[in-house]
């Protein structure tokens, strides 16, 4: 069976300057993958929470003034409706924005692992890429964020994946776009479609179709040419 990526509630993008940031409810597919990309402002906090499920941070840089992470959970038999939590209390975050992806079609007996991750830094003018350190996978999945300070963040996904979302939200004021490739990537670096109208970070990962699962990354000092979360 092909492994499949969906987008199963909207994305947030809140300027609530609260300690918890939530998606609306929705009910996983039976043994899935739930993978969530996030970036907050003005908090050095972060975890994702929900559904009752464990969380793994694949990826996590709150070094500066704003955090990035990535966190997956297995999803089990029988879930329910739930929602996903941006968790920072103890160091409100002036903003959030996070998209939630759900894997499907994988060997349900073993968890999906993470195979790679990959951030790079781009300025303005310029056309985001991240290289992925492992070797490729084109039955692996892929999926993918890059944030910068223009509201919406106003950049195409890489040739060949799917969008699933260029928002943002102001004051401070910082885009997001996601977007994912359900196998058939061939490239070490993933490269997106077009540039972007000011600085920021981006960062990918790409999941086993069917193995166990690996450590957490934790990557520092990778957004604080963004200047963002004063």
């Amino acid at each position: 069976m092909a492994v499949a990526i969906t987008e199963p509630v909207a994305e947030v993008a809140s300027t609530a300057n609260a300690s918890t940031y939530a998606s609306g409810s929705f009910t996983p597919t039976a043994d899935s993958l739930l993978v969530v990309i996030a970036f907050a402002t003005s908090t050095n906090n972060g975890v994702i929470t929900g559904g009752g499920l464990t969380w793994t941070n694949r990826f996590f840089d709150g070094s500066g003034t704003s955090v990035a992470l990535i966190a997956t959970a297995q999803v089990g038999g029988a879930p329910g409706s739930m929602t996903v939590t941006f968790d920072c209390t103890g160091d409100a975050a002036t903003g959030c924005a996070f998209t939630v992806f759900q894997v499907t079609g994988h060997n349900a007996s073993v968890p999906l692992a993470q195979a790679s991750t990959g951030l790079s830094s781009f300025g303005t003018g310029a056309t985001p890429a991240v290289t992925l350190a492992a070797a490729r996978n084109t039955l692996n999945a892929y999926m993918a964020g890059a944030f910068n300070v223009t509201n919406p963040a106003g950049i195409a996904q890489p040739s060949g994946w799917t969008e699933t979302a260029d928002t943002g939200y102001s004051t401070p004021t910082i885009g997001m776009e996601t977007a994912f490739r359900a196998g058939g990537e061939t490239s070490a670096t993933i490269t997106w479609g077009g540039v972007s109208a000011s600085a920021g970070s981006a960062y990918a990962i790409e999941i086993n179709e069917a193995s166990l699962p690996a450590a957490p990354t934790t990557v520092p000092n990778s957004l604080m040419l963004m200047g963002v979360g004063t």
